[in-house]
């Protein structure tokens, strides 16, 4: 049985224990990593939301591997239906793939006019849900990036949570004031092994 992974309801779910490599069990909005986006919405859907210039394309190859970040809109949808949880949900895909297998989940919750410690709070409950949801110790690391803060971006805070060397979960608050309209975001995010690779290679 899949199992979910929300923010808003997370004392309402009884989740047995699993692995740290066992992330296909997480959803974000009843999609997982190892699913084939084609589960979900069309051929066609998938080639126009490639062309958009909303989609972000990575400009290295890990492996002869070309990777794409769409936005999932709940309208994309095969069924469309209203996310229950997230504003908006971000799927990493094998753009070269005809089966468009997902190797990554973004999921972003945002709070507009919001305060900051409202997102470090919720930022704190779904980390602390994922490391007793899995069986094993997830390592924690929590940093705030200050060096290389884009003009909006008032603060970023980091939680990563690593099995071994392995970081298959990160969650980022961000607090922005873009042109006088502050809000604050929470970026969840849910990582295959091949595509934390794919990053660490990208970033030497």
């Amino acid at each position: 049985m899949k199992k979910f992974l929300t923010i808003l309801f997370l004392s309402l779910l009884l989740i047995n224990p699993l692995k740290a490599d066992d992330i296909t069990d997480f959803q974000i909005e009843g999609i997982s990593v190892g699913d084939s986006l084609l589960d979900y919405m069309s051929v066609d859907q998938i080639k126009k939301q490639l062309k958009s210039t909303t989609t972000f394309h990575y400009p290295k190859k890990y492996r002869n591997k070309k990777f794409s970040s769409i936005g999932v809109k709940p309208r994309d949808l095969k069924i469309p239906k209203k996310f229950e949880v997230y504003d908006s949900i971000g799927v990493i895909i094998d753009s070269n793939s005809t089966n468009y297998e997902i190797y990554a989940l973004e999921g972003t919750l945002i709070w507009k006019n919001g305060d900051i410690k409202d997102c470090y709070k919720k930022q704190t409950e779904v980390a602390n849900y994922i490391q007793e949801t899995i069986d094993g110790k997830l390592r924690r690391n929590v940093w705030f990036e200050k060096e290389r803060l884009k003009k909006h971006q008032l603060s970023v805070k980091y939680i990563d949570l690593f099995a071994g060397n392995r970081r298959p979960f990160q969650l980022v608050c961000y607090d922005i004031n873009r042109n006088g309209f502050k809000y604050n975001s929470l970026y969840v995010a849910v990582d295959s092994e091949v595509f934390v690779k794919f990053l660490e290679f990208k970033s030497n």
